[in-house]
């Protein structure tokens, strides 16, 4: 992404994510991850499925297979389990 695309990206995250990062530190958080070598990034996807409750779509995290994404990225273990290494 180039810094001129800067602007029309954040416009398009401020109109579809909700958050309650304060913008502060989304900046701080995008200025440390700026120049990172994005191939040197372990990446897993959190695992679930889209519902719509009342008229709201929602994402149902299947907690299941997301903590075995977790644990293949070091992130988090299972009881009684240890990180290899």
């Amino acid at each position: 992404m180039a810094l001129l695309d800067l602007p029309r990206t954040l416009a398009i995250i401020i109109r579809y994510v909700e958050t309650d990062m304060k913008v502060r530190d989304a900046v701080t958080l995008a200025r440390m991850l700026w120049n990172m070598d994005l191939d040197q990034v372990k990446r897993g996807m959190v695992q679930g499925h889209g519902v719509i409750i009342d008229g709201i779509y929602y994402y149902e995290v299947d907690w299941e297979a997301t903590t075995k994404v977790l644990v293949d990225l070091g992130m988090k273990l299972f009881p009684g389990e240890e990180v290899d290494g």
